[in-house]
């Protein structure tokens, strides 16, 4: 049995509370603001195949070091998952995501914060509205997507990596440091680094820099 960490950090904005001390801001009229947040942490052990339905609905969440299927949902606050052993799906409606060391296919969204995406072995979808989205590692199988309104893109994967892209920033702001060839001008790019092309990816921005560059 190996152990697993699950923290869920809920935060719940408590009643504005008011106080009247003797002296304290009466001239001005001032009274701070209190607000309570709550941080849950659960230990437990796991088998082999674990599934994990986590949940909040305003907060946090964290998960680290283990093997099964993750689905992670909040409506405001921040997912971060490291080191995991399965498909990942994070969604939070405001707050960034954080996913690294992953063996297994991500989904990432959020419509509102940055997607950082790190050393994953697997598929990956990415979708923000507002923010940035990072990828670093080396795209696997067909259908990669990273996805933005709002904001950059940027790829780094190794040098030798063969990928066919397709690329669409409607300002015109695509800059690349590999070596890729094919249709390299103007809003939409279809190119290749190190033809014939193994795997794909699709990156797309109506705002922002996309950049692609090697990673050591």
């Amino acid at each position: 049995m190996n152990k697993t960490l699950i923290q869920v950090v809920i935060g719940l904005v408590a009643a504005v509370v008011v106080l009247m001390l003797a002296g304290c801001d009466e001239e001005w009229g001032i009274a701070p603001t209190v607000k309570a947040y709550r941080q849950e942490e659960v230990t437990f052990a796991v088998g082999d195949s674990t599934v994990i339905d986590a949940e909040t609905s305003n907060g946090g969440i964290s998960v680290e070091a283990i093997s099964g299927r993750l689905d992670l949902e909040t409506s405001n606050g921040a997912i971060t998952v490291y080191r995991v052993t399965g498909d990942v799906r994070a969604d939070t409606s405001n707050g960034r995501i954080d996913v690294e060391g992953i063996v297994g296919s991500v989904r990432a969204d959020t419509s509102n914060g940055s997607i950082s995406l790190e050393k994953i072995d697997g598929k990956v979808n990415a979708d923000t509205s507002n923010g940035s989205i990072r990828y670093e590692g080396r795209p696997v199988g067909q259908g990669n997507t990273l996805e933005m309104a709002n904001g950059s893109i940027t790829v780094r994967i190794p040098p030798e990596a063969s990928v066919a892209f397709e690329i669409s920033a409607e300002d015109k702001h695509i800059r690349s440091s590999l070596p890729i060839t094919g249709d390299t001008e103007g809003a939409y790019w279809n190119a290749v680094l190190n033809s014939p092309a193994e795997t794909a990816m699709s990156l797309r921005t109506s705002n922002g820099t996309i950049r692609i560059e090697p990673l050591p």
